[in-house]
């Protein structure tokens, strides 16, 4: 099964070069007509080239246009620009690709290159920002102020951590040792120590 796979991605890798090929022919034929007809110069365009499509498909013969209206007056590029481009091979943009080209090329022994990653990109760490510590007498006194307040009655840790905004964790277990607590779970109040 994996070897009639491997097959059929070799058989259409290889198609997809020669169709790549035959379009680089198409498009240098076509630009070198427009170049021919905008200088005044005849052409060796071919009359038609054809185009092999895919098996399942109907072939399709693709002919450039003759005659003075066929082709559109366009400005001749100074410069080349992308038509001057299109018979070339772009330089290698690197990667770990051409670092193991490079290993291959200097010998068997020869360790890439090591590249150092650009900036970091992607989503941002979650949760909320770290914000300044608090020391532990500072969030004793703030919660013995609310737990004195409520008097007889006592206060849960959790309404003491949304009002001094202190970590609930970190608030629970100062608030064990210095304070007395009644109840259970949800139940839980927390008076102060005679």
């Amino acid at each position: 099964m994996t070897e009639q796979i491997d097959n059929r991605i070799a058989a259409l890798e290889s198609e997809l070069a020669d169709l790549k090929r035959k379009k680089i022919a198409i498009l240098q034929s076509q630009v070198a007509a427009i170049q021919a007809s905008l200088s005044g110069a005849p052409s060796a365009v071919p009359a038609a080239v054809p185009f092999r499509r895919p098996p399942g498909r109907p072939r399709k013969v693709i002919a450039p246009a003759t005659g003075p209206a066929a082709v559109p007056a366009m400005p001749k590029p100074s410069s080349g620009g992308w038509v001057a481009d299109l018979g070339k091979s772009k330089p290698s943009s690197g990667g770990w690709v051409a670092d193991m080209q490079a290993a291959n090329a200097k010998g068997a022994g020869a360790k890439p290159a090591a590249v150092k990653p650009a900036k970091q990109s992607g989503l941002k760490k979650r949760g909320r920002k770290p914000g300044k510590r608090i020391p532990d007498e500072q969030v004793i006194a703030a919660a013995a102020k609310l737990v004195a307040a409520t008097g007889k009655e006592g206060i849960s840790a959790r309404k003491v951590a949304q009002a001094t905004g202190i970590h609930y964790p970190r608030l629970t277990s100062l608030m064990d040792i210095h304070f007395k607590k009644t109840g259970e779970r949800k139940w839980s109040r927390y008076h102060l120590k005679k």
